[in-house]
C-alpha cells in the first residue's frame, strides 16, 4: 500500500493565514505528480480573512478530494478498468465539456488563445492531403489529454477506464473540445449569447465505482442493517448531482467521501458496516466533527435521497452517529487578555468606589 499517508493539522502561522500540508504515498507519488504536479506533497493555504469556521470546512474539502484522488490512482494501478460504449464515451465527453467550460467561463481569457489551440488540433488530427480529421490517433489523444486535462477529469471523479475505454473517452472529448473552444473563444470576445451546444450533448450516466481487488468486479455489498445494495456510492452520488443540482462548493467538498467510501466497502466486502467505518475515518488531522459535519453528513444525505428514488432498500448510515468530544476553549496567543479586553476591565475598574472596605458603583 506504500508509506503511510500523513497530513498536517490545519494551523494559523504568523502572518494569519491558514495552512496545511499532505505528503503523498509513495505507490501512487509518481501518478499524482504527472497529473497535478512535481511535488512530494500537497498544502493548502487560505487566506489570513478567512473565517475560522470557513477555514475549518475549506481543509475538510480539500482534504477529502485528495484522498479521493489518492484512492482512485490505486484503484487504476490494482485493477483493469472499465470499457465505455460510444454512448458512454460521448455522455462522459459531454459532462467534461460542461464541466470544462464552466471552469473558465468567468475568465475566458483571449481570443487568440482558443483559437490557437483549435487550430493546433485541427493540424494534428488532420491529414493534409485527403483534409479528414482522424480524432483516433495517438498524437491527438495525448493533445487532448493534456490541453483538456482529461486524466484529472477522470481522476477528481473517480472513473478508472481500460486502455481502450480510456481512448473512447479521449476521441470523444477531442470533438467536444474543438467546440468548448470555439464558445470560449466567443466568450473572450464578449458573446454570451446562448451556448446551442449544450442541448446538442448526450445525457451524462454515472459510471460504477473502480474495483480496487484486482480483476474482481464490484458485486452487492451488504449494508450494517443486512439490506444488499448493488449501486456503488460514487454512482449515486452523481445521479444525486444530476438530480438536486447542488452547489459547486459541496459537490466538491463531498465527491472524495464516496471515492472513498467505494473503496472501503469493496475491501470489506460482506463484513463492512457504515457506523464501523465511521469509526475509523478520525483520525491526528481529520477531527470527529469533520467525519460528522462532511462524512457523515455527505453519505446518510445522498444514501437518504438514493432510498426515496428506490435506487437502494435502505440506508446504512440512518442512525449512525459520531461523538465529538466537547472542545477546550484557549487563547490563540500568550496574553492572558486581549488589549480590548484589558481596556474594558480597566473601565470598568474606574466605576467602582472603595469606602470603609466595601465595593460601591460610582456614579
Amino acid at each position: 500500500m506504500g508509506s503511510r499517508f500523513c497530513v498536517s493539522s490545519l494551523k494559523r502561522v504568523k502572518s494569519g493565514a491558514f495552512k496545511a500540508r499532505k505528503r503523498l504515498p509513495e505507490d501512487v507519488r509518481s501518478e499524482y505528480q504527472a497529473l497535478y504536479g512535481p511535488a512530494w506533497e500537497v498544502k493548502l493555504t487560505l487566506p489570513a480573512d478567512t473565517p475560522p469556521e470557513k477555514a475549518k470546512v475549506l481543509y475538510a474539502a480539500w482534504l477529502a478530494e485528495v484522498e479521493g484522488r489518492v484512492a482512485t490512482l490505486r484503484a487504476s494501478k490494482n485493477s483493469n478498468g472499465q470499457d465505455l460504449t460510444q454512448r458512454q464515451a460521448d455522455a462522459l465527453a459531454g459532462e467534461w465539456y460542461r464541466c470544462f467550460t464552466k471552469l473558465h467561463l468567468d475568465n475566458p481569457g483571449s481570443p487568440k488563445w482558443w483559437s490557437g489551440l483549435r487550430e493546433t488540433l485541427l493540424d494534428i488530427a488532420g491529414d493534409p492531403e485527403t483534409r479528414e480529421v482522424d480524432f483516433d490517433q495517438p498524437e491527438v489523444l495525448r493533445a487532448v489529454d493534456i490541453e483538456a486535462e482529461a486524466s484529472q477529469f477522470l481522476t477528481d471523479r473517480g472513473v478508472v477506464l481500460t486502455q481502450s475505454g480510456r481512448a473512447s473517452f479521449l476521441s470523444a472529448v477531442a470533438r467536444e473540445f474543438l467546440e468548448a473552444a470555439e464558445i470560449l473563444r466567443r466568450r473572450a470576445g464578449g458573446d454570451w449569447s446562448e451556448d446551442k451546444h449544450l442541448d446538442q450533448l448526450a445525457p451524462f450516466t454515472p459510471l460504477t465505482a473502480p474495483s480496487t481487488a484486482g480483476n474482481v468486479k464490484p458485486g452487492p455489498v451488504t449494508s450494517s442493517a443486512g439490506v444488499r445494495q448493488s449501486a456503488s456510492a460514487s454512482q449515486l452520488f452523481e445521479a444525486y448531482i444530476l438530480d438536486k443540482q447542488p452547489k459547486t462548493s459541496t459537490i466538491n467538498r463531498w465527491r472524495g467521501v464516496f471515492t472513498v467510501l467505494d473503496a472501503a466497502r469493496e475491501a470489506e466486502g460482506p463484513d463492512w458496516d457504515a457506523q464501523q467505518w465511521l469509526d475509523t475515518l478520525r483520525t491526528e488531522s481529520r477531527s470527529a466533527s469533520t467525519v460528522r459535519d462532511i462524512w457523515l453528513s455527505a453519505a446518510r444525505t445522498v444514501f437518504a435521497w438514493a432510498v426515496r428514488k428506490r435506487r437502494v432498500p435502505a440506508n446504512p448510515f440512518e442512525g449512525c452517529t459520531v461523538e465529538v468530544p466537547r472542545s477546550i476553549q484557549t487563547r490563540e496567543t500568550e496574553k492572558e487578555f486581549t488589549e480590548a479586553e484589558a481596556q474594558m476591565i480597566l473601565r470598568a475598574s474606574l466605576l467602582v468606589e472603595v469606602r470603609d472596605g466595601r465595593h460601591l458603583l460610582g456614579s
